[in-house]
């Protein structure tokens, strides 16, 4: 993304991304589907995808969680955050064990500062 090529990286079924890429991706979901003025995927498609499904803190692909936030998650804390409210993207790319605490940091410390 930005102003290179993106080749994904792609290994064992997973995708390996950069902070950067990570965080742009999560600002791609923030904007249901749009990616510099275009609209490349349908809106309604991430509106359905941050929707609960059956039990469970889950959407379709994404974590929900409190303050209505949308989580994206990858291995040990790789994660985007997206709180549609704000219209804001919080992106960790981490070796954490401890992801309850990595997530209460961001609830307790960062999102109240969200404009």
């Amino acid at each position: 993304m930005g102003n290179r090529p993106v080749r994904p990286r792609i290994r064992r079924g997973r995708i390996l991304l950069t902070l950067s890429e990570l965080h742009e991706f999560g600002l791609f979901c923030l904007q249901r589907g749009e990616y510099k003025g275009k609209r490349l995927l349908n809106a309604g498609w991430f509106d359905e995808c941050f929707k609960k499904q059956g039990a469970g803190p889950y959407g379709y692909l994404f974590w929900l969680g409190e303050h209505d936030s949308v989580r994206i998650d990858g291995k040990y804390c790789q994660l985007s955050v997206l709180f549609p409210d704000k219209n804001a993207a919080i992106t960790v790319v981490a070796e954490c064990r401890h992801p309850d605490v990595l997530m209460r940091a961001i609830h307790d410390s960062l999102w109240p500062q969200l404009a």
